[in-house]
């Protein structure tokens, strides 16, 4: 009897596995996944070798390719955070300025990707005149994604200056947080209200991405 039970707890543990290897989502779902609601696995301890190979994975500037990762069976939170961000700039080459920015919008709003962050607040700082989308400029939003962009990048590479998100990142973002300084003083926008705003609103935030992508202390 013992054997027995032994054998239909291992046939049940089996099935469970199997179910969990099995687990994928649609785009849909992906799209709608706030914050992780779905609970994508995590890919814990990604250090800047192992997001390096995610990248290049995902760096294909093929639409159909990029979703089909996107689909596949047990995607983690990072390939599906990086995929979107792919996705945005495939939909971009191809000149769909407004699939660019939704996708954009998702990354960095359901999955809190620095790199989505920073399009959208090169999004803002530029404004775009095109025939699928028309955004005025607006330098209190770019300068909102900047700030979260690099405190993210901050938690993500621990200010290791040789991580690939800061190797990719550190000149654009250090330009653009120049020229709103310029805005600033000639006194487009109010930068210490915008600052204000930001040191009450990038805490909490900065709080769900540790816990989404297990960046805490001791993890």
């Amino acid at each position: 009897m013992k054997r027995i039970l032994v054998a239909v707890t291992i046939f049940l543990s089996s099935i469970v596995v199997s179910c969990e290897e099995t687990k994928k989502y649609t785009l849909v779902d992906l799209e709608n996944n706030t914050l992780n609601q779905l609970e994508l696995r995590v890919e814990k301890e990604l250090d800047s070798e192992k997001l390096e190979k995610i990248l290049e994975k995902l760096s294909l500037r093929d639409t159909l390719k990029i979703i089909k990762i996107l689909e596949a069976p047990n995607a983690t939170l990072n390939d599906v955070s990086y995929g979107l961000y792919y996705l945005a700039n495939s939909h971009a080459g191809q000149g769909q300025m407004n699939r660019a920015k939704y996708y954009h919008t998702i990354a960095t709003e359901k999955y809190l990707n620095p790199l989505s962050m920073l399009k959208l607040a090169q999004l803002y700082f530029d404004g775009m005149e095109h025939a699928s989308l028309q955004v005025e400029q607006d330098y209190v939003k770019s300068y909102i994604y900047l700030h979260q962009a690099m405190e993210v990048l901050t938690e993500i590479t621990g200010n290791n200056r040789s991580h690939i998100l800061a190797r990719n990142t550190k000149d654009y973002d250090m330009y653009l947080l120049e020229e709103l300084g310029k805005k600033s003083k000639e006194g487009i926008f109010d930068e210490k209200v915008v600052r204000d705003q930001l040191r009450k609103d990038l805490p909490p935030m900065l709080e769900q991405l540790k816990k989404m992508y297990h960046l805490e202390e001791g993890e």
